[in-house]
């Protein structure tokens, strides 16, 4: 039995379709995702001149994943930076709102 909130959708990857079910909302993800991969594994079937298409799907999910993988970690030091970066500017905020009088700022009675 299908789910009601899925819809059928058509992909095609090297010169093969598949028929997938998604979410009305998710379906040009899908067709973005399935677009990716086809131009990927394209690209390693030009390179490698194979045309088993279970291994370039293999080496494609793995460059994919590797892909994944590396903007992870580089979101994760964004974070750390982010948060470095609201702690710089939570410091020269409060700096800023309530400076302490210098000392050639001194005023002097006589």
């Amino acid at each position: 039995m299908s789910d009601p909130k899925n819809i059928a959708v058509e992909v095609s990857v090297l010169d093969r379709k598949y028929q997938l079910a998604s979410p009305a909302e998710e379906v040009e993800k899908l067709k973005t995702a399935a677009a990716y991969l086809d131009s990927q594994m394209r690209e390693l079937r030009k390179r490698n001149k194979s045309s088993n298409g279970e291994k370039l799907a293999v080496v494609a999910a793995l460059n994919i994943t590797s892909e994944l993988l590396q903007l992870r970690s580089s979101s994760a030091s964004m974070s750390d930076y982010s948060e470095q970066l609201q702690a710089m500017e939570d410091k020269i905020r409060g700096a800023l709102a309530d400076p302490e009088p210098s000392s050639e700022a001194k005023s002097v009675d006589t």
